[in-house]
């Protein structure tokens, strides 16, 4: 059994998509306030942009490329800031107010409901890649499979619908 990020066609596995996936900036609370405050997409010229590579390594598009399309921001060199290989690492500099970062708020999830990350802009993009659940064909009906299946199926509809 893994969990697999991609676009899902994983031949002569059994798969089931977990999460659909939005991307969305995420930063400190901090960058909501001072000289250059974070109001409208165009205010991320005064930040940092901070990379979480999954896009790029997995769809071979940058999450600030594709979010910054969706928000009809021109102008704004996309691969400017700094690059991380984990999401975790982008968020913790994000944290530390060290910029502003293109991810998944279903990663930042935690962060998020305690405040110490927020997303400054109503808009998330949806991502052609989600979270997926494989298994072998003939592993899918033993019982200990089976039942973290289907607690992991619950566990992520209720993060799906959380938000």
């Amino acid at each position: 059994v893994a969990i697999l990020y991609g676009h899902g066609h994983y031949p002569d596995l059994d798969v089931y998509k977990l999460l659909p996936l939005t991307i969305t900036p995420i930063c400190s609370p901090q960058a909501l306030s001072g000289e250059h405050a974070l109001r409208t997409p165009e205010d991320l010229k005064h930040h940092m942009l901070l990379h979480d590579d999954t896009g790029d390594l997995y769809d071979g598009e940058s999450f600030w490329e594709v979010w910054l399309k969706a928000a009809g921001v021109k102008g704004m060199d996309a691969k400017r800031g700094a690059r991380f290989s984990h999401a975790v690492l982008a968020f913790e500099a994000a944290m530390d107010a060290v910029g502003v970062v293109a991810s998944m708020p279903a990663l930042a999830a935690e962060d998020l409901a305690a405040g110490r990350l927020v997303m400054p802009f109503d808009l998330k993009v949806e991502l052609t890649s989600a979270y997926y659940l494989v298994c072998e064909l003939h592993a899918k009906t033993k019982p200990s499979v089976a039942a973290f299946r289907d607690w992991l199926i619950a566990e992520a509809a209720k993060d799906a619908a959380a938000g």
